[in-house]
């Protein structure tokens, strides 16, 4: 049996794939409905993209929507592996080990064999100014859009738009046509339009919530950064945690680390809450108040009745307490 399709119900020659195949190019590059044809691929020749970092989760609950439904019923998105006869995945990875996992349990419908309903196009074809790397995202991220997404999910997504649209302006693009998402959406402007409100739109969420996002990675950690990439810790938290110094979230992570809090989010600002209780006293800042006393008695005997130096002493004392009682705890 051919690794494309079924022989019984979906035999068609190669003639016809290829035609499939460079129908749906044309859709992509001219923006012309033209409807794309599904070609039946044997999931053992489907890869993984290593430029798709969106989470696999969730795929026995995928698995079983599959199951009921008797198949997967939305195409995947693949474009031909440098190795002729593989195909690497654009869009529909998860749908891909759902499918796997059901056909391991001996539950994938028997019917399609060991193949997956695919709609065959090659990012390199995307007729716009970028690189490869850059036509491999815009191709991934456009055919996403639709998708449930984490925090971490869109941050990764600000991140690769930002750098689609700013080697766009680079080559001169004013605006992509309508049609320019696989023969949807309307047309983008890029001319005249901040870069912000371009990524919320593209997106769906308000230009405020690009903001909080370009006001965590202004001040996080780098280790704060990772945890929102792998959504261990969510917008809200990583926005608290940000407005401190990378000294003091760093401390903090360390500390949720060890304690493992159920509510994280919660956890972070109840520590930052507390942080914020405290005024920070900086070495320098101590070692100045100390030189101005220095200063004052520089070169000279200073006479100082009982009472005042009993209160010089007692005030050396306090200030030692307090620098003493206000360190940080590990």
């Amino acid at each position: 049996m051919s690794k494309f399709r079924r022989e019984d119900e979906w035999k068609e020659d190669q003639v016809a794939q290829q035609g499939a195949m460079a129908a749906q190019e044309e859709e992509i590059n001219t923006g012309q409905e033209v409807k794309p044809r599904t070609v039946y691929i044997d999931m053992d020749h489907l890869r993984p993209n290593k430029r798709n970092e969106y989470k696999m989760t969730d795929i026995e609950n995928l698995s079983a929507m599959i199951k009921l439904s008797g198949g997967i019923l939305q195409n995947l998105i693949v474009r031909p592996d440098e190795e002729e006869g593989y195909y690497i995945i654009t869009t529909g990875e998860r749908r891909w080990r759902a499918a796997r996992l059901l056909r391991d349990q001996g539950e994938y419908p028997e019917e399609f064999h060991n193949t997956v309903p695919c709609t065959v196009s090659d990012p390199e074809k995307i007729d716009l100014p970028l690189d490869r790397d850059a036509k491999e995202d815009f191709s991934i991220l456009v055919t996403n859009q639709y998708r449930d997404k984490t925090d971490g999910e869109l941050f990764m997504e600000i991140q690769k738009w930002k750098k689609i649209i700013g080697k766009l302006r680079q080559a001169g693009v004013e605006y992509l046509p309508a049609g320019y998402n696989d023969g949807e959406g309307e047309e983008l402007q890029i001319k005249g339009k901040k870069t912000r409100d371009i990524v919320a739109a593209q997106l769906g969420v308000s230009d405020r919530q690009v903001t909080r996002f370009e006001g965590v990675e202004k001040h996080a950690s780098d280790e704060l950064l990772d945890m929102l990439m792998a959504d261990e810790m969510n917008l809200s938290a990583a926005e608290t945690l940000s407005k401190l110094r990378q000294e003091e979230q760093e401390k903090i992570i360390k500390q949720l680390r060890k304690e493992k809090p159920d509510n994280f989010t919660k956890a972070v600002k109840e520590k930052v809450r507390k942080q914020e209780e405290k005024i920070a006293v900086q070495e320098e800042e101590v070692m100045s108040d100390m030189q101005m006393l220095i200063d004052l008695a520089a070169g000279k005997e200073l006479l100082l009745t009982e009472t005042a130096y009993k209160r010089y002493k007692r005030a050396v004392e306090q200030i030692s307490q307090l620098l003493g009682g206000g360190r940080d705890e590990d």
